[in-house]
């Protein structure tokens, strides 16, 4: 009762955003496969509900910035915002192949906080239309000249004759060091000149609002910030080039785009497509992703059916056995849902599984469990491949 990995198609990309160059610097295939639309990935292992916690904390702002909330906002018009924007973000979760994590309010443990955050953080604000004091524009699209660039900043806020770009981070701002994490700045940086090209002025200041509604200015240059914008077009025609024609998500000459690290790939639902990983996850039987959270590969020992649907395996890879409990095996729109039991002595991949105890490197992990979000695969050694361009890369 396990999946076959899909094959996606893939087509050379011809935009790309400016939160997407920060993947694309750290893993080009990731920033390919993430803009497949093939309905294929809906069978990976799931994304974060995060990113639908956080359109839903955008939303209830961006409400109160257009005056949809009441002006001054109300309060319990935004909590009615919040709560319709929640059952769109489940509606298109579902879509996504993400059902797994549904209800949200099940499944995300800070749903509550974010909900009152954004709530207060909407209640702050004020509607701004036209050019005057205090006037701006929310959510508004920015496009380079050649259309190669384009994306969303939150707002544009004009005050005294002082334009000012205005990006919403529902995550922290700040990096481990204090400072500004640097791919936000680079966000900002290529806004402000997308801001000169499609609208023929730049921003006098740049800003970032945190979760909690605390204004983070940044000083930037106009030099810096063209250079930023050549550089993500320079990322995205990168890619582009080394992408052949009618390719698909096993062609070998993708795997020149890949750079696989922890660091990347614990966030990627693409795992299962990029042979460089899982030439990494089959030579080694383990990949950690952060405290609790890990994929495995190695041939089946045994393999169980419960009363209630779920199936457990018991690996081996180097002599090594690990047991998974908790694999569903009925469902079709459970992300980790199994299709038929495997055999004994079948190359298996399972993605995304937790751990009862937190991993480090005197662990080694014997008894799993299965998240909402985990999938298990048939798996076929992968051959010999050339190694990715990126010094990272393992």
């Amino acid at each position: 009762m396990i999946e076959s990995v899909p094959k996606v198609h893939l087509e050379a990309p011809s935009r790309i955003s400016p939160t997407q160059v920060d993947v694309a610097r750290r893993c080009r295939l990731r920033f390919l496969l993430e803009s497949c639309t093939s309905e294929s990935e809906r069978c990976l292992p799931s994304s974060f509900p995060a990113r639908y916690v956080g359109t839903a904390f955008h939303g209830v702002v961006e409400a109160a910035r257009k005056g949809d909330a009441g002006v001054p906002p109300d309060r319990s018009q935004l909590e009615i915002a919040w709560t319709d924007l929640i059952v769109k973000v489940e509606r298109d979760a579902e879509y996504n192949g993400d059902g797994c994590w549904l209800p949200l309010e099940s499944n995300v443990r800070d749903l509550e906080r974010t909900r009152l955050r954004s709530i207060r953080l909407g209640a702050q604000q004020t509607a701004r239309v036209g050019r005057g004091t205090m006037g701006g524009s929310t959510e508004a699209w920015l496009e380079s000249s050649d259309r190669l660039v384009r994306g969303k900043v939150d707002a544009i806020e004009y005050v005294d004759g002082d334009l000012t770009l205005i990006d919403l981070k529902s995550g922290n701002v700040f990096d481990e060091t204090g400072t500004v994490k640097p791919s936000y700045v680079s966000q900002m940086l290529i806004y402000a000149a997308l801001h000169r090209e499609s609208r023929g002025s730049w921003p006098d200041a740049l800003a970032l609002v945190d979760k909690a509604g605390t204004r983070v200015p940044l000083a930037y240059e106009r030099a810096s910030a063209a250079k930023a914008l050549l550089d993500a077009k320079e990322v995205l025609s990168g890619v582009a080039a080394l992408v052949p024609p009618d390719a698909d998500s096993q062609n070998e000459r993708l795997t020149r785009l890949a750079a696989p690290s922890d660091d990347v790939c614990g966030a990627c639902r693409h795992r299962p497509l990029c042979s460089p990983y899982m030439n990494y996850l089959l030579a080694s039987g383990i990949r950690t992703h952060g405290t609790y959270r890990l994929d495995v590969a190695g041939t089946v020992v045994q393999s169980s059916l419960a009363s209630n649907g779920s199936v457990s395996l018991v690996l081996s890879h180097s002599d090594i056995e690990c047991t998974i409990q908790g694999l569903r095996g009925s469902g079709a729109q459970e992300p980790n849902t199994v299709r038929r039991l495997p055999s004994t002595g079948e190359l298996v991949s399972v993605f995304d599984l937790g751990t009862r105890r937190p991993l480090t490197d005197a662990t080694s992990p014997r008894r799993l469990v299965a998240r909402p979000s985990s999938r298990a695969f048939a798996t076929t050694r992968v051959g010999a491949l050339s190694p990715p361009e990126h010094e990272d890369a393992p």
